[in-house]
Formats: structure tokens, C-alpha cells, sequence
């Protein structure tokens, strides 16, 4: 009994570690979930990840309207090729117009046959193989379209960006400087052209002073000793 009583404790202590571990973890915004870092690449899916390769064969098959039938007959050995690198099998039929694609002994990276599945689909819903080749490669499909749409726009403004310093850099290279006069200095006023400023400011104050119209003391004075003469002649 001791020893039970002893032990419970320790139990005890076990159960709320094991809780804590398994709490789950607090709810995230899955755009950080879903952003990838800059520079981040995936590695590379190798024989060496697989090197037994697939215990089952995996097959998926879709069908395509009749006015996409000539189309795929003309990039049909386009599909394959790019399919054969990867070791899945691509199969059109004309006849019942539908494509399969399927996995063989030698295809190892299990994940391959549903990019074959979305390729085939992609096909059949009127997207050009080479646009459906670069969206594959990239990831681009399996994005949602709020992150398809931020990176057209950021690619956009890389564009732009791009253009501008280019346009910048075509004005300065068609850019002539205009030819700058060179500057003269003024000559220095010799002394024989020099203004008497005192002789001026003292005409300006006697014309203030002046009335308009009125004589000077001088011509009072000559104009008073005529006045007398002709009095005296009288």
C-alpha cells in the first residue's frame, strides 16, 4: 500500500507532462503558415528519398472535349516526354477522348502522379501545355488566387521598376549640359566718372526745401535792387 501511495505522485506529475506536450499548439494565420522565405527552395525529390520506389501502380484519367483534339494530338509527344522523365506513362485515346496518366515500376517520388493528374486536367480545360509546363515548375498552381494575384502584381512593379531606371538612364546618356557663359567682372568706376553723392543729396534737400514756383534769395535780392533803380529813374 506504501508503495502505491508513493507512486501516485509520480503519476500524477507523468499525466501533466503528457498534457502539456500534447496541448495544441495556438491557432495561427495561415498566410505565416503558408508564406515561403526569400530564397527558400525545396529540395529536390530524388531516387535516393525512394530507393525502393512504389509498391502499387497509380492511375488517374479525365476527359476532354472534341474541339481540343487536335491540339493535343499535335503536344501530345510534348506531354509524354515531359512525363517519361519522371517515369509516368501518358496515354491518349481519340476514340473514347480521354487521357490517363499512370505510374510504373521505375517512378519513385509518389507525389509525381497528381502533378500528372492536374497536368492532364489542365489539358482538358483549354490551358496551353506551356503555360501549364511553367505553372507546374513553379508551384504557381498550387497557389490560392490572393497569393497568384500579390505575385502578378509584385512582378508587375518589378516591371515597371525596371523600365524606369532604364528611362532614366537613356535621359542621361541623351543628356548635353548647356555651354555656361563665362563670368565677367564688372570694371571698377574711374575716378574722373565718379558721382558726388554729397553734391547730389544737397541739390535733392535745397529742391525740397524750394516752392514750387518761388525765387531764390539770390533772385529776390537782384530782382529788389532793379525794382529800386527804376524808381530812381522815375
Amino acid at each position: 500500500m506504501a508503495s502505491s501511495s508513493l507512486d501516485g505522485p509520480d503519476r500524477a506529475a507523468g499525466k501533466s507532462e503528457s498534457r502539456r506536450q500534447n496541448a495544441k499548439p495556438e491557432d495561427r494565420d495561415e498566410s505565416e503558415l503558408l508564406t515561403v522565405p526569400d530564397g527558400w527552395k525545396e529540395p529536390a525529390f530524388s531516387r535516393e528519398d525512394n530507393p525502393r520506389g512504389l509498391l502499387e501502380e497509380s492511375s488517374f484519367a479525365t476527359l476532354f472535349p472534341k474541339y481540343r483534339e487536335a491540339y493535343l494530338k499535335d503536344c501530345w509527344p510534348l506531354v509524354q516526354k515531359a512525363l517519361n522523365e519522371h517515369h509516368v506513362n501518358a496515354t491518349l485515346d481519340l476514340i473514347e477522348g480521354s487521357m490517363t496518366v499512370c505510374t510504373t515500376k521505375k517512378t519513385f517520388d509518389p507525389y509525381i502522379i497528381i502533378r500528372a493528374r492536374d497536368l492532364i486536367k489542365l489539358l482538358a480545360r483549354s490551358v496551353s501545355f506551356e503555360q501549364i509546363d511553367k505553372e507546374l515548375a513553379s508551384g504557381e498552381y498550387f497557389l490560392k488566387a490572393s497569393q497568384k494575384k500579390r505575385q502578378k502584381m509584385e512582378a508587375v512593379k518589378a516591371k515597371q521598376a525596371e523600365a524606369l531606371s532604364k528611362r532614366q538612364e537613356e535621359r542621361k546618356k541623351a543628356f548635353i549640359p548647356p555651354k555656361e557663359k563665362p563670368v565677367v567682372k564688372p570694371k571698377e568706376a574711374s575716378t574722373e566718372t565718379k558721382i558726388d553723392v554729397a553734391a547730389i543729396k544737397e541739390k535733392v534737400k535745397k529742391a525740397k526745401n524750394k516752392k514750387l514756383g518761388a525765387l531764390t534769395a539770390e533772385e529776390v535780392k537782384l530782382k529788389m535792387e532793379a525794382d529800386e533803380k527804376k524808381k530812381k529813374k522815375k
